[in-house]
């Protein structure tokens, strides 16, 4: 492990490496977040992580690499030197699978975003690369860019991208464009959290799920602040060209948990949803929660389709439902094996 903060220390000899540069960011940063010009021994420790990457890359394999950037806002300037020099890393083949790069709240625009998006759609990049781009000020033409990587068909494997906060708007349906273009990772994981999800990026996200050409393991993350968000989901799981991977983490702002699940249970009863289809509440209010938990509850194992989950973690029921979605498993598992005896 090693940490970049104001002077560069070797704490373990081993194939995992961590390099973080947000912490002496913080130290200099105001109150009011306003730019600041750093230190000069802050551009030295921006040379050395440089030279840290290129040693470390170059001289032994890495089991792991993390790098957390986030909030260096105070280097404002340094940005983009940092950004290219980062895409520059990810196409150098070197680096880990499963390699996080944390770019969250530094301002990034979408002419930072070239780099990184030629990056993504060289075929170079590692598999499962996480990249943090939140609360960034990525508009609609930021998306469109990144969307452009999707589409390429390049994109690593297992890519989990973070846009969570980012003022794109309508920018949303570029990337549904991408999700259902059949080019995206199979395996793709993209948070939605805090965006301003408009109609017609509802109904562009709800038409992309119900393509056909969705990744097929698809997990979104996002928040349910409107109706049509509901309506969307609802018609999207209709579908039987839903991706039978789909897993959706949601919290509703104006809609409670249970009177979505109401909604669900005769999809889940008459096998609409896909297998595999996981839905995760993470806030919980009361009221028609508790009725929806009791017609959960209700139904026999095996009624639902295999590998369903619907997760409640702050119910105080949480534990039974989980009980019952595992029971569910265990009845299917306990058909195809006496299915695959008659055989």
């Amino acid at each position: 492990m090693f940490n970049v903060t104001g002077l560069i220390e070797k704490a373990f000899e081993n194939d995992n490496v961590l390099i973080n540069l947000n912490h002496i960011a913080r130290d200099y940063a105001k109150s009011d977040q306003k730019l600041i010009r750093a230190p000069n021994c802050f551009n030295d420790d921006i040379n050395v992580f440089f030279t840290l990457i290129d040693s470390f890359l170059s001289c032994k394999t890495i089991r792991s690499l993390s790098i957390n950037l986030s909030c260096i806002i105070v280097m404002h300037w340094d940005i983009d030197r940092v950004i290219r020099r980062l895409a520059k890393l990810l196409e150098s083949q070197k680096c880990p699978e499963n390699t996080f790069i944390d770019l969250a709240a530094n301002d990034i625009i979408g002419f930072n975003l070239l780099t990184i998006v030629l990056a993504l759609s060289s075929g170079r990049c590692p598999k499962g690369l996480h990249i943090h781009l939140g609360h960034n000020k990525i508009t609609e033409l930021g998306a469109q860019a990144l969307a452009h990587s999707l589409i390429s068909g390049r994109a690593p494997e297992r890519l989990r991208l973070n846009l969570s906060g980012n003022p794109m708007s309508d920018g949303v349906i570029s990337l549904c464009v991408a999700l259902k273009s059949g080019a995206c990772p199979e395996q793709f994981y993209l948070d939605l959290r805090m965006v301003d999800l408009t109609e017609r990026a509802l109904c562009a996200l709800g038409t992309s799920l119900a393509s056909g050409r969705c990744p097929k393991y698809l997990t979104l993350v996002l928040i349910a602040n409107r109706m049509q968000a509901i309506d969307w989901l609802i018609h999207a799981l209709k579908s039987n060209n839903c991706p039978q991977g789909l897993t959706i983490f949601t919290a509703c702002n104006l809609f409670n948990e249970g009177y979505i699940i109401l909604l669900l249970l005769p999809l889940l009863m008459q096998r609409c949803t896909p297998i595999g289809f996981n839905l995760t509440f993470n806030c919980l209010r009361q009221g028609d929660a508790d009725i929806a938990v009791h017609a959960l509850m209700a139904l026999a194992p095996g009624s639902f389709p295999f590998k369903t989950r619907i997760d409640l973690p702050m119910h105080p029921e949480f534990k039974r439902i989980n009980a019952l979605f595992i029971e569910n498993d265990k009845v299917h598992q306990d058909k195809f094996l006496a299915l695959a005896t008659l055989l």
